[in-house]
């Protein structure tokens, strides 16, 4: 398994560091769009679109929203998408923190909810990706690095120092130390790269708030990917990524920390 996931995970990021850094940013949307779509597709199976039909529509239903998006993505069509999306990642908070499993056997539950928010969250993922693109093709690889950074020194940490669960009803391995550690190591990145930009020392502060704060989103991204398989009773949201499971378990932290990182950038930067 260990192999698999090395070998899987290893590709893949050599394949998107080629697209990211050496292609154009149409080119980047494009190939996130296709990645996204999966990811589309494991959402409607987990949030029980059972027929090929009703998978098809709610691929269509993203697709859709994607070209609207791209139309209008420097446009506040496209800034108040992401800014949608970061209201909702807060209002999500609440019921995560109070999750309880449904009884065994149990039917799932919010099926049409959790599909709402697919259709709301994905697209404004791949529209922060593209923007971070377009901003500079470093910015999107330290948002990967930032998510893949928060999720390995939390599994490290929580390995060695977990003693105190996070969220034991979504998600058992989790531990708060675990979480202190993700944090510490993605505080450590951001001062690396903060020091390294030729930028004033507010903005490089301001930075490593920033990418605490993504950091700290990214775990609400995976607890809720975790909710979404959970309520549908699967332990991997599809099998496409030998050892990492699906698209969804790839990118779920992802999907929640893009839009903060992006809205706070452009802050940041101007």
């Amino acid at each position: 398994m260990l192999r698999q996931r090395l070998i899987s995970g290893g590709l893949l990021a050599l394949f998107l560091l080629a697209v990211i850094l050496g292609t154009g940013t149409p080119t980047v949307a494009a190939v996130f769009a296709v990645l996204f779509l999966i990811g589309g597709w494991e959402w409607a199976r987990l949030t029980g679109l059972a027929t090929p039909a009703t998978q098809a529509a709610y691929l269509v239903a993203l697709a859709a929203l994607g070209a609207l998006l791209w139309q209008g993505r420097a446009a506040p069509l496209g800034q108040g998408w992401l800014m949608a999306a970061v209201v909702l990642w807060l209002a999500l908070l609440v019921p995560l923190a109070g999750y309880r499993q449904h009884a065994p056997g149990g039917a799932p539950r919010w099926q049409w909810p959790l599909r709402a928010l697919g259709l709301l969250l994905l697209p404004a993922a791949w529209l922060a990706f593209v923007g971070l693109h377009a901003r500079a093709p470093g910015w999107l690889l330290y948002l990967l690095a930032l998510c893949a950074t928060a999720d390995s020194m939390a599994y490290v940490a929580g390995r060695r120092f977990g003693r105190h669960k996070l969220a034991p009803e979504l998600s058992p391995g989790k531990t708060r130390e675990g979480l202190l550690g993700g944090l510490l190591g993605v505080g450590l990145l951001a001062v690396a790269v903060a020091l390294a930009l030729p930028w004033p020392p507010a903005q490089r502060v301001s930075l490593v708030l920033l990418s605490l704060l993504a950091g700290l989103v990214s775990v609400e991204g995976d607890l809720f990917e975790s909710l979404l398989k959970r309520e549908a009773g699967q332990k991997d949201s599809g099998r496409l990524l030998p050892g990492h499971g699906g698209i969804l378990d790839r990118f779920d932290s992802h999907i929640a920390a893009a839009p903060f990182f992006v809205l706070g950038l452009n802050w940041i930067a101007g």
